[in-house]
């Protein structure tokens, strides 16, 4: 409790100092926002079902009934943010930026309704290069392409999201923006025998890696923005410091990933399109981990395995039409597939064999359509002259979002994780294939 009023001292006492600095040093944003959320069947989900994930599986009672296909609703108001952004200064011949951004969605669901920090960061920039230290965006969420849906969960889990500490150093020339990072874990984490935590990937001794393209145009005789990208990753997590029998173990697994997207603006239309393909990408919020590779009956001295990564492919595409100054309409759909190990798993049948999410499921997809209201108001200032301007200074906005998620689900899998439908092979395997409907709508103030 101590903690939580010194968050919001510290927050009331930079609003107070917004009136001091004259020279527009700090500029402070946010927005209050409330959910209405209704599901058709119970989810896997995060934060009182804020971020969705898919449905969850058939879970019969003693009757043969679903005890899953039961209907949840749910206010929600944890989603609202508060920041400060701090302009000005120099230092080595470069502009001197930060940032820092909180929100009351707890760090995790045992303790929603706290703030917790979503950014933090400084950032130097010259005329063609820019150093940024500190908590932003992981580079395979690309801040330049990203799902506009009313949900908060922004197309989790088909869109990788995560926010991590990181060092990034980018270059930028004639459109083109070259960034390598070393990133660290912290609220979105791999997962191990322990549950879910940022040691496995410190245990390593190496931070994770990402190397990205960007290239930014405008075409069409300068009427739409093109955008483009690719970005790879690589990293290295360690489950366990001693096996089972209190042995010392080094074993570490190393995995990567790769995503491209293509975003194409006009002054009324936005189109998105977006692949994500790679190995152990639990800390994304995609489906997909690893799991123990096989030994047979004949397991290492002490219980020292070793691990093989599950991989993962998704793809979304995401339109947005402005009808008007204050209405705009949008479509997201998601696909998500799991394509199993390169490696046999070990009593690849066995939950107990995998440290991944989603192992039981085949593949994922998502439909949603959705709508926004949106009134913008404005401050009239004068400048040089008698000219008068006017600021955008907050904005009220309304958000209907209908999302169709179902999964396929399967009860055996190969030596490899890859779920199996019936056959001569696997005459008991079955396959479900679960679907929820969810309404949302929010209402937004942003300041």
């Amino acid at each position: 409790m101590k903690n939580y009023k010194s968050i919001l001292i510290f927050i009331f006492l930079f609003l107070g100092m917004s009136k001091i600095f004259a020279q527009n040093l700090f500029e402070f944003y946010g927005f209050v926002r409330t959910d209405a959320i209704y599901d058709t069947r119970k989810v896997v989900q995060l934060r009182e079902g804020n971020l969705i994930l898919y449905p969850e599986n058939i879970k019969k009672d003693a009757q043969g009934n679903d005890i899953n296909a039961t209907p949840t609703f749910n206010l929600s108001t944890i989603a609202s943010r508060a920041g400060v952004r701090i302009n000005g200064g120099k230092a080595l011949g470069a502009n001197i930026t930060g940032q820092i951004e909180g929100e009351f969605f707890g760090s995790s669901d045992a303790n929603i309704n706290t703030f917790r920090l979503r950014h933090s960061f400084v950032r130097l920039g010259w005329e063609r290069s820019e150093f940024l230290m500190g908590q932003y965006w992981h580079p395979l969420f690309t801040e330049e392409s990203y799902p506009n849906t009313v949900s908060f969960g922004t197309g989790i889990p088909f869109c990788g999201f995560d926010r991590s500490p990181l060092v990034q150093y980018s270059y930028n020339v004639k459109g083109f923006s070259f960034r390598l990072a070393a990133i660290s874990q912290r609220d979105f984490s791999s997962t191990g025998p322990s549950g879910v935590s940022y040691a496995y990937q410190a245990n390593s001794g190496r931070p994770e890696i990402t190397l990205g393209i960007h290239y930014k145009s405008m075409i069409l005789d300068s009427s739409a923005t093109l955008w483009m990208g690719i970005v790879a990753e690589n990293k290295s997590i360690q489950p366990r410091l001693h096996t089972d029998s209190n042995l010392i173990t080094n074993k570490t697994l190393e995995s990567s990933a790769l995503t491209a997207y293509l975003r194409l603006q006009t002054k009324s239309l936005e189109f998105k399109l977006k692949g994500l393909y790679g190995e152990n990408m639990y800390d994304q919020l995609t489906i997909g981990g690893y799991a123990i590779r096989h030994y047979g009956d004949l397991m290492p001295t002490g219980g020292d395995w070793d691990y093989t990564s599950i991989l993962t492919a998704s793809a979304w595409a995401d339109i947005d039409y402005k009808l008007n100054s204050n209405w705009s309409t949008g479509f997201f759909a998601g696909w998500a597939k799991n394509l199993g190990s390169a490696n046999n798993i070990q009593d690849w049948n066995n939950k107990a064999s995998y440290f991944s999410r989603g192992y039981d499921i085949d593949q994922i997809y998502r439909v949603s359509p959705r709508i926004r209201y949106s009134v913008n108001f404005y401050k009239s200032l004068p400048t040089d002259g008698l000219k008068i301007e006017k600021y955008k200074i907050s904005t009220l906005q309304f958000g209907f979002e209908t999302e169709y998620t179902a999964a396929k689900y399967g009860n055996l899998r190969n030596s490899l994780g890859l779920i199996q439908e019936k056959s001569d092979a696997y005459p008991n395997a079955e396959i479900s294939n679960v679907g929820n409907y969810r309404f949302l709508f929010m209402v937004s103030y942003n300041f």
